[in-house]
């Protein structure tokens, strides 16, 4: 989580929580604004506490988290079939 590219350095964020002081709200990534559709990452991105400046850094991110998932999955079948 602390080596994700696109994390957020606002101190005041938390994951998808944002702080003032004693008082909370639930961040929201305003995909419009970048161009693009919600994405469907959308929850890992906010737990990722993520904040993108552009298209193309959503969609590196899309990239990147399904790789992952790839991985995981290519993994989990590689026990499934070995047992």
């Amino acid at each position: 989580k602390l080596a994700w590219p696109f994390r957020s350095e606002a101190a005041n964020r938390f994951g998808k929580y944002s702080f003032d002081g004693t008082d909370y709200s639930i961040f929201v990534i305003d995909y419009g604004a970048l161009g693009c559709e919600k994405s469907r990452f959308d929850r890992i991105f906010l737990s990722l506490q993520s904040a993108f400046k552009n298209r193309g850094e959503v969609q590196k991110a899309e990239e990147m988290i399904r790789e992952h998932l790839e991985d995981v999955v290519g993994r989990y079948k590689e026990l499934v079939d070995y047992h």
